[in-house]
């Protein structure tokens, strides 16, 4: 992973609180109070705004700089609905994911996040996800497909891996998921003058 980019990304003023349309799909369907692992929780929009509604949030990012600025922004939140952990995807440390998500049913997020690993990244977060699989209800992702490759960027700059649906499809699915939920196309995540191509995936234990 990018960690000194993305440090240095979220080092600047990328303040952002409105959630995602992701979001707004997941605050409706998941069941309230649960407790949610969200990877790659960048700046914190969605993470706060899950807060707000009544589940359990922690927060995972690479990103020193922007756990230092969840952590900050969660205010009275921290250490109780809120609370966030710097880890790597590539080399979790399973322990305090474990000791997070023992008290009962609970949710992984990942949005937009995918596409900014690499694929022996994602094999390993996918692992991890498999590990956590005791008392996991659902795994909510949202991430740029193959056919967003060669559309227009508000952050050009940005390191993106894109894959086909199938391809994620099959990678969860030799963990022993299946897939509840799956939706591609562009409208679901539009940003300025940007329309992504994005695929949505909820998975659930087989």
């Amino acid at each position: 992973m990018k960690t000194d980019y993305w440090n240095a990304f979220y080092s600047g003023n990328f303040t952002l609180d409105i959630p995602s349309q992701f979001c707004a799909m997941f605050c409706q369907e998941a069941e309230k109070g649960a407790s949610v692992i969200e990877f790659g929780c960048g700046n914190g929009r969605d993470s706060r705004v899950m807060a707000s509604h009544g589940f359990r949030v922690l927060g995972v990012d690479a990103a020193q700089s922007a756990i230092d600025y969840c952590s900050h922004r969660a205010g009275d939140a921290i250490g109780k609905s809120l609370n966030y952990l710097r880890g790597d995807v590539s080399e979790l440390d399973l322990a305090p994911l474990r000791e997070f998500s023992s008290g009962g049913k609970f949710y992984i997020y990942s949005r937009f996040f995918q596409h900014s690993i690499s694929e022996e990244e994602q094999e390993a977060m996918l692992d991890g996800m498999d590990a956590l699989r005791q008392n996991l209800a659902a795994a909510y992702f949202e991430f740029r497909n193959a056919d967003d490759e060669n559309t227009k960027k508000v952050f050009g700059e940005h390191y993106r891996r894109y894959q086909t649906p199938e391809y994620f499809r099959h990678a969860i699915e030799r963990r022993g998921f299946k897939v509840a939920y799956e939706v591609s196309g562009k409208g679901y995540a539009k940003y300025f003058e940007e329309d992504p191509s994005v695929t949505r995936v909820i998975a659930v234990l087989s």
